[in-house]
């Protein structure tokens, strides 16, 4: 039986207890308040053109109110392929510029700020980096919040660059309801007066040549030449400036297309790009290609083969730019799907590692309905095929520059003395 002298001591130490614990949440809480006014205190202690100085500083290393300076290339109009050279291209730029580079969004086969994915998936910014050691890289996502964060809201100019005439001239332009649309992520300030510039670089007939070519960069440089902070660039399709150089792929892709590679040993890959195919060709294409693979299979005596292809493996084309697919398509795959057993990306199960980034999730879904991610692996797969082959004219986009790429790779692995690659690339 408990004593009511040990139960009174009981009760008091209880209390003790409550009333220390009380008194330190006390004290915690008003230690919180007092560096929440320290910090309020030591913002209201500058001005608003200190606070964007320290701004500067924290995501560009300029400790002045106006030093950030950046190039961004927000949209690029082509697919991956093309749009890799491009944004090649404009780091080059933002080097003669002195200004850093934003390292634009990806998503669908795009370098676009709309998309979700960040640059670093599509492309290894190490091995990027390294081709441009003496240029400054700052993600989209950093960049937003730069602009964000700065009080008075960072200037910008809009540089539309466009293959007309005449040429190596620009004029100033009216706003741009559909830039401004685009950019409501970001924060910036546009002079309406002076903001919207196009820049006429001429047809490509025109500067394709050594002397045009170089005259069009340094008109371009001098145009870009400008004090804005930002600079927004957007461009036509033909390339800026002439370079058989591309950015490397991110590791994650090449490790997974590493695994099929060697999970397929020896292999032929076929590249049919059906889109601006001759449609109704393609059945007698389909048997063309089929007779083909009997004979250099029963020649080589290989039986894996692995196809790439903008035909929708899934439920979307493969390129988002091939929108009608007729009866003749449908047929030419089915006696092509008929003859061999076919490896692709969804067989070979390449891109099942993506599960692993689930706060990707979302951007991933969309992602693989279209070719992007695919398209990349696809290309690294028939890089490093024993057999390349691709589509005669009429049966394919025979002047793809996916499948240049292709080759352009494969020549230079021949070059090194890659034997297990027995030709550059065969037309069927």
């Amino acid at each position: 039986m408990i004593s009511p002298f040990s139960k009174n001591i009981r009760i008091i130490t209880f209390y003790v207890f409550v009333f220390v614990v009380l008194l330190n949440v006390i004290i915690f809480l008003k230690t919180q308040n007092d560096n929440t006014l320290i910090n309020i205190q030591s913002a209201d202690n500058y001005t608003h053109d200190e606070l964007d100085v320290q701004v500067n500083k924290k995501y560009c290393g300029v400790e002045t109110k106006n030093g950030c300076r950046f190039l961004f290339a927000y949209h690029m109009p082509e697919q991956e392929t093309s749009s890799n050279r491009h944004f090649l291209a404009f780091t080059q730029i933002a080097r003669q510029l002195n200004r850093t580079i934003v390292l634009t969004n990806v998503g669908q086969s795009r370098i676009w700020s709309a998309r979700q994915l960040p640059f670093d998936f599509y492309y290894n910014v190490q091995a990027f980096q390294k081709k441009f050691p003496d240029v400054n890289f700052i993600t989209q996502e950093e960049f937003k919040k730069w602009t964000k964060e700065r009080h008075s809201k960072p200037n910008a100019i809009h540089a539309n660059i466009e293959n007309k005439k005449p040429k190596n001239t620009f004029k100033y332009v009216k706003t741009k309801p559909k830039v401004l649309k685009e950019m409501r992520r970001f924060d910036f300030t546009f002079n309406n007066s002076s903001s919207f510039l196009q820049i006429n670089i001429g047809n490509k007939n025109s500067w394709i040549k050594e002397e045009g070519h170089r005259s069009m960069i340094n008109f371009l440089e001098n145009t870009l030449s400008l004090e804005a902070e930002v600079i927004l660039v957007v461009h036509d399709k033909n390339y800026l400036i002439k370079t058989d150089d591309s950015i490397p792929y991110a590791k994650h892709l090449t490790e997974a297309a590493e695994r099929i590679v060697r999970k397929l040993d020896q292999y032929i890959a076929i590249h049919w790009r059906m889109e601006r195919a001759e449609v109704e060709m393609m059945p007698e294409c389909a048997k063309r290609l089929v007779d083909y693979l009997n004979r250099l299979t029963s020649r080589t005596g290989i039986k894996n083969i692995y196809l790439a292809t903008d035909y929708p493996l899934s439920r979307k084309p493969q390129s988002d730019t091939f929108h009608k697919l007729s009866n003749e398509h449908h047929q030419a795959m089915k006696i092509l799907n008929s003859s061999f057993q076919l490896d692709t990306w969804i067989s070979t199960h390449s891109l099942d590692y993506l599960k692993e980034y689930t706060a990707l999730e979302r951007p991933l879904k969309d992602e693989l309905k279209g070719g992007g991610l695919q398209g990349i692996v696809d290309k690294l797969i028939l890089i490093n095929a024993t057999y390349f082959v691709s589509g005669p004219k009429g049966c394919c986009r025979i002047l793809s520059k996916y499948t240049r790429r292709v080759v352009d790779e494969r020549k230079e692995l021949v070059k090194k003395g890659v034997t297990r690659i027995k030709n550059v690339v065969d037309r069927w």
